[in-house]
C-alpha cells in the first residue's frame, strides 16, 4: 500500500485520484504507524516551504520521513513536497529544508515566467526511465516555479515557454 502523507495541508484529493487512475492502492493518513507500514510515502503539498515545513513538524512526522528514507522506503515528494525534502529554499527568503535531498532550491535567475502550470510538449534529446512511455512531443503537464542545485546537475535549464531539453 502506498500511503499519501496528510499532514493537514496539500494536494490530497488531485494526488489519490491520479494514484487511483492508474490502479495504485493508496491510503491518504498521517498516522506514524500507518506510515511506516506502507511500501513507499508520497509527501504532497501545496504552498509555502516555511508553513509547510512547520505543518510536518507539528504532528512529529520529520523523524518519520527520515527512517523511512534511511530504512529504503520510497519517497516522493510532489510540489511543495518535494521542495521541503531539500536542504535550503530561497522560496520567500531562505529557509532550512529536512536535508534528506542534497542542495538548494534556488529562484530562476533570467526571464522565464513564473510560476508556470501548464501543458506543454515535451522534447527529450536522451533515453531517461521518467520518461518511459512518453512520445517525442507528447503533451505533459509542467508545474514549475523554483530549479534545484540538484536538478541543474541533471537536467539543461533550456527551458522557455515551458519546452524541456534534457542532457546528454
Amino acid at each position: 500500500m502506498i500511503a499519501i502523507v496528510d499532514y493537514g495541508i496539500g494536494n490530497l484529493g488531485s494526488v489519490t485520484k491520479g494514484f487511483r487512475h492508474v490502479g495504485a492502492e493508496v491510503r491518504v493518513n498521517g498516522e506514524p504507524e500507518i506510515l511506516r507500514g506502507a511500501s513507499a510515502l508520497v509527501h504532497p503539498g501545496d504552498g509555502a516551504i516555511g508553513a509547510t515545513k512547520e505543518e510536518i513538524e507539528r504532528p512529529g512526522l520529520v523523524p518519520l520521513l527520515r527512517e523511512a528514507v534511511e530504512g529504503g522506503t520510497p519517497l516522493l515528494g510532489i510540489c511543495i513536497g518535494m521542495q521541503v525534502l531539500f536542504e535550503e529554499s530561497e522560496e520567500h527568503g531562505v529557509f532550512q529544508g529536512l536535508g534528506l535531498l542534497p542542495g538548494r532550491v534556488r529562484r530562476f535567475d533570467d526571464a522565464l515566467p513564473v510560476p508556470h502550470m501548464g501543458w506543454n510538449e515535451l522534447r527529450s534529446h536522451r533515453e531517461h526511465p521518467l520518461l518511459e512511455g512518453s512520445a517525442d512531443g507528447a503533451h505533459v503537464f509542467f508545474v514549475y516555479n523554483n530549479p534545484t542545485d540538484l536538478l541543474r546537475r541533471h537536467v539543461q535549464r533550456s527551458i522557455w515557454h515551458s519546452m524541456t531539453s534534457w542532457e546528454r
